[in-house]
């Protein structure tokens, strides 16, 4: 996560702890300009144990580049509180129209459509914006999503907005996970999981769907309470 530095906290020692603990290089002392420097296109997906070295709490951190230049720009004033609320709205709505392009979300009217007919397997999790976990799996399932183009296809159902399909598909927890394919349940599982957990079980669906089914799995599958 790219980080900046609070300059009238920093005391710019050469053997900065937080510069040391960088895994990717992106905070450095410079030597010409005897100061800590950063260079945040570095940080990429580092979980910053910078910020856990950083005695005098210089550092501060931001979930985008985009947000860190609202930031350093905050700091600095060259933008006016209302110029940086709106820059904000702007990156909000574009995250979300990224989100809805990479997973969208089903409804009643279209669920037979995306999901039912589809030729691809498809994940489905139903999920509530007054979660906040659900909404902290929804970069792991765009990432999911374009890590299996072509082998499966993710969706998101409101639970909700869709009370009656959510009832329908038994669903008593949000979040709960779906694998159909070929129009039936496949498989289902409920409750928050890691990312690894998450990522597991779909692998092992994907070579359940594509192995020939034995005489004795016949059966409607019965959805399991996760970790």
């Amino acid at each position: 996560m790219p980080v900046l530095i609070l300059r009238e906290r920093c005391d710019n020692l050469p053997h900065c702890f937080a510069a040391s603990a960088c895994p990717n290089q992106a905070l450095l002392y410079d030597e010409e300009k005897k100061q800590v420097v950063v260079f945040p296109e570095r940080c990429g997906d580092c979980r910053g144990p910078c910020l856990n070295f950083c005695d005098r709490y210089a550092l501060k951190y931001a979930p985008s580049l985009e947000e860190l230049r609202l930031l350093q720009a905050e700091l600095d004033g060259t933008m006016t509180p209302e110029e940086i609320a709106q820059a904000r709205l702007r990156l909000r709505q574009e995250e979300e129209a990224r989100r809805r392009e990479a997973v969208p979300e089903v409804t009643a009217e279209d669920f037979r459509q995306e999901v039912l007919q589809s030729r691809l397997p498809v994940l489905v999790m139903v999920d509530s914006p007054r979660f906040a976990v659900t909404k902290r799996l929804h970069p792991v399932l765009e990432q999911m999503a374009r890590q299996y183009v072509g082998r499966l296809l993710i969706r998101r159902l409101n639970g909700d907005a869709e009370p009656e399909l959510t009832a329908a598909l038994r669903v008593r927890v949000i979040p709960t996970f779906l694998f159909f394919y070929q129009g039936q349940l496949v498989d289902g599982v409920e409750g928050a999981f890691s990312p690894a957990q998450l990522q597991q079980w779909v692998e092992q669906v994907l070579e359940q769907v594509s192995a020939p089914a034995a005489p004795d799995q016949a059966g409607k599958p019965a959805v399991r309470r996760g970790g």
